[in-house]
């Protein structure tokens, strides 16, 4: 097992906050050597600026991701920043509908605006989508994001369709 010396490890904290929009290494904790001029961490990069193996990258104004589930009883949303740690959520649960109301597409709607007033709050204003389900707030939300004023750079449809994978129920004898 390695065993830093501690008497030469540096806290490099000037990188990470780096306001820029590219793709910059994260100042890891417990770097191994003094972080040299070029922003090398020092963690085995080849390359100068080039993050180690074990470095995690940020993604300086990236986009974020809003998750649309959109079931036969419900529609879900949650917003994931681009390291996927969620963020924020809502549904039409959570703004207040109860029962079958939560499946309209007005609810749907009212818990898609809920999540941009969240957003906004945490100074996201672009964002990817990615819908997945065939419930009745599908549409509805995604109307309501684009009604909303978030900038919308993708929408991806990931709703799972089976392909003859599970087998069907015997059938009803009378």
């Amino acid at each position: 097992m390695y065993a830093p010396n501690f008497a030469t490890i540096a806290f490099n904290i000037s990188s990470a906050f780096h306001a820029s929009s590219q793709l910059r290494p994260r100042a890891s904790a417990f770097a191994t050597e003094a972080a040299s001029p070029s922003g090398a961490s020092g963690t085995g990069s080849a390359k100068a600026g080039a993050p180690g193996p074990n470095d995690r990258d940020i993604l300086v104004g990236a986009q974020a991701v809003v998750h649309i589930s959109a079931s036969k009883n419900n529609t879900i949303l949650a917003l994931q920043d681009p390291h996927g740690n969620k963020k924020a959520g809502a549904s039409a649960g959570t703004v207040g509908y109860k029962k079958a109301r939560r499946s309209s597409h007005v609810a749907a709607a009212d818990a898609a605006a809920s999540l941009v007033q969240k957003a906004r709050d945490l100074g996201i204003h672009t964002v990817a989508v990615k819908v997945r389900g065939i419930g009745a707030g599908r549409e509805a939300s995604l109307t309501a994001l684009v009604e909303s004023g978030l900038r919308l750079t993708k929408i991806v449809d990931a709703t799972p369709v089976p392909h003859n994978g599970c087998r069907p129920p015997k059938k009803r004898r009378v």
